[in-house]
C-alpha cells in the first residue's frame, strides 16, 4: 500500500514538473497582428459573435432545426453576412508591405470604417483562413438544408465541422494584439 502511495505522489510530482515546464516552454509562438484598441476589440467581438453562431447552429441542429441551422449560418457566418465583410472586401485586391514588411490588405474606399480597418491589419494567410472559413459556412448552410429532407446528421455535422477547423487553424497561427 505504501508503495502504490508513493508512486501516485511520484506521478503527481512528474505531472507538476511537466505542467510547470510547459508553461515556461510554451509560450504563445503564434503571429502577432498589431491592431489600434478599437479594430482589436470590434475583431475580437466579431469573433466571439462567431462562436455565437456556431453554438446556435449546433442547438439548432439538436433540435433537428436544419433550416434554422443553414439560416444562421447564411446570415451570420457567410460569404454574403455582414461579418465577412473584413474577410472578403479584400478578394483580388493587392497585398501592401507595412513598416514591419508585413503584406496587409489595402483600406477599401466606401467600406465599413471598422472592417476596412480590420482589413488593413489582416497577413495574408489570415485572410486566406478567414475566406475558408465563410465559405465552409456557406457549403454548410446548403448541406444542411438538404439534410432537412434527410434528417443526415453525419453530413451535416461534417459540413459544420470544416467551419470550425478553420476557426481553429487561424487562432491557432495569430493572436491579434494592441498596437504598442
Amino acid at each position: 500500500m505504501k508503495l502504490q502511495g508513493l508512486v501516485v505522489l511520484a506521478l503527481w510530482g512528474l505531472s507538476l514538473a511537466a505542467v510547470a515546464a510547459d508553461v515556461n516552454v510554451g509560450a504563445d509562438k503564434r503571429q502577432a497582428v498589431h491592431v489600434p484598441s478599437d479594430v482589436r476589440t470590434r475583431f475580437l467581438t466579431d469573433m466571439r459573435g462567431h462562436l455565437q453562431q456556431i453554438s446556435d447552429i449546433q442547438a439548432a441542429l439538436s433540435n433537428r432545426d436544419f433550416l434554422r441551422a443553414a439560416q444562421i449560418a447564411q446570415q451570420h457566418l457567410g460569404m454574403t453576412a455582414p461579418e465577412s465583410a473584413a474577410c472578403h472586401m479584400t478578394e483580388g485586391m493587392g497585398m501592401n508591405m507595412d513598416d514591419a514588411g508585413v503584406k496587409a490588405f489595402p483600406r477599401v474606399a466606401g467600406s465599413d470604417d471598422t472592417e476596412g480597418e480590420m482589413a488593413k491589419y489582416m497577413p495574408e494567410g489570415m485572410h486566406d483562413v478567414g475566406m475558408a472559413m465563410h465559405k465552409a459556412a456557406d457549403r454548410f448552410a446548403t448541406v444542411s438544408k438538404a439534410a432537412a429532407a434527410t434528417a443526415d446528421y453525419a453530413s451535416a455535422l461534417r459540413a459544420l465541422n470544416q467551419v470550425t477547423e478553420q476557426c481553429l487553424a487561424c487562432h491557432a497561427q495569430y493572436r491579434v494584439v494592441e498596437q504598442p
